[in-house]
C-alpha cells in the first residue's frame, strides 16, 4: 500500500511538473513576442521619421507593423495661441462646442493665469486662492503646460469636457501654434478659419490631389498660408486674422506605430522634429 501511494505523488509531481514547464514555455513564448512587436513598432515608427517619408510610404505599413504619421500642427498649441495675442480664437471654439460665453471667457482667463508667471489673476480667471480653496496646493504651475493633462486641470476645463469629451485631440503642447491647412481635417480648419463647411470639403478634396489624402506627393502645394486660405473661400474673421492662424507646412509630427509578432501588438506614439535632414524625439506618449 505505501508504494502505491509513493507511486501516486511521484506521477501527481510529473504531471504538475510539466504543467509548470508548459506554462512557462507559453509565459516565454509570449514575452518573446512582445518584444518582437515592440522593436517591429519602432522600425515603422523609424522609417516614419525621415524627413522624405511621406503618410502614403509602402514601407509605412508591412505585416509586422502599420505606422502614420500626421504634421502635429493640425492641433491648436493654447500656449502659443495666447502668446500670440489671439484668445478669441480659443473663446470661439469653445463657444461653438456648447460652453456658455461667460464660461468660456472665464477659462480662457484661467488657462492664461496658469501659464503666465505671476500670481496675479486676469479678470475673469484663477489664481492659488482658487485652487488652494479646492484644496489643491501649488496650483497654478505658472508655467506652460508640460502635457495636456495639466491644461484638464484648469478651472473650467471640466465644463469643456462636458460637451466636447474629445477635446484632447484639438489641442497639442509642441505643436507651434498656427494650424497647418496643407494637412489638417475640415473640423479643425472650419472652427479655426471661420470658414463654411461646404467650402472647407471643396477645398480639402482638391488639396488632397488623386489619392484623397492628406500629406502625399500629389497634394496641391501652396506657396503661402494667404495663398491657401483664399483658395477656401470668405471666412467670418476679418482676413488677416484667418491667414495669421493658419500655415502650409511645419517639421513636427506626430508618429503611431503598432508592431505585429504573432497575437501579441504593442503601440507607441511619438512626436518627433523632422528637419535639416534630421529627425529628433520631442515626446513619447505612450510606455510601449
Amino acid at each position: 500500500m505505501a508504494v502505491f501511494w509513493l507511486v501516486l505523488v511521484i506521477g501527481a509531481a510529473v504531471v504538475m511538473a510539466a504543467k509548470m514547464l508548459n506554462v512557462t514555455q507559453k509565459s516565454m513564448a509570449v514575452r518573446v513576442g512582445q518584444t518582437d512587436a515592440l522593436a517591429f513598432a519602432w522600425t515603422g515608427a523609424s522609417i516614419a521619421m525621415h524627413p522624405e517619408v511621406t503618410r502614403d510610404d509602402p514601407m509605412l505599413r508591412t505585416m509586422n507593423w502599420e505606422t502614420t504619421l500626421q504634421s502635429e500642427d493640425t492641433r491648436i498649441n493654447p500656449m502659443a495661441v495666447l502668446e500670440g495675442g489671439d484668445r478669441e480664437l480659443l473663446v470661439s471654439l469653445f463657444t461653438g462646442w456648447g460652453v456658455d460665453e461667460d464660461a468660456a471667457e472665464s477659462i480662457v482667463d484661467s488657462i492664461q493665469d496658469w501659464v503666465d508667471e505671476d500670481d496675479l489673476p486676469s479678470a475673469n480667471g484663477a489664481e492659488m486662492d482658487f485652487y488652494e480653496g479646492m484644496g489643491r496646493r501649488g496650483q497654478p504651475l505658472n508655467r506652460s503646460f508640460a502635457h495636456l493633462d495639466e491644461m484638464a486641470a484648469v478651472r473650467g476645463m471640466e465644463l469643456v469636457a462636458q460637451v466636447k469629451p474629445d477635446w484632447r485631440d484639438w489641442f497639442s503642447v509642441y505643436s507651434s501654434g498656427q494650424i497647418n491647412i496643407a494637412e489638417a481635417d475640415a473640423e479643425i480648419i472650419v472652427e479655426v478659419g471661420g470658414f463654411a463647411l461646404e467650402d472647407v470639403q471643396t477645398f480639402i478634396s482638391e488639396r488632397n490631389g488623386e489619392d484623397g489624402v492628406a500629406g502625399t506627393e500629389d497634394d496641391v502645394q501652396f506657396g503661402s498660408a494667404r495663398e491657401a486660405v483664399a483658395t477656401v473661400g470668405p471666412s467670418i474673421y476679418p482676413l488677416d486674422i484667418v491667414e495669421s492662424r493658419f500655415s502650409v507646412r511645419g517639421s513636427m509630427v506626430r508618429i503611431q506605430s503598432t508592431g505585429v509578432s504573432g497575437p501579441a501588438r504593442i503601440s507607441l506614439e511619438l512626436v518627433v522634429a523632422r528637419q535639416q535632414g534630421q529627425a529628433t524625439i520631442i515626446a513619447e506618449l505612450s510606455d510601449g
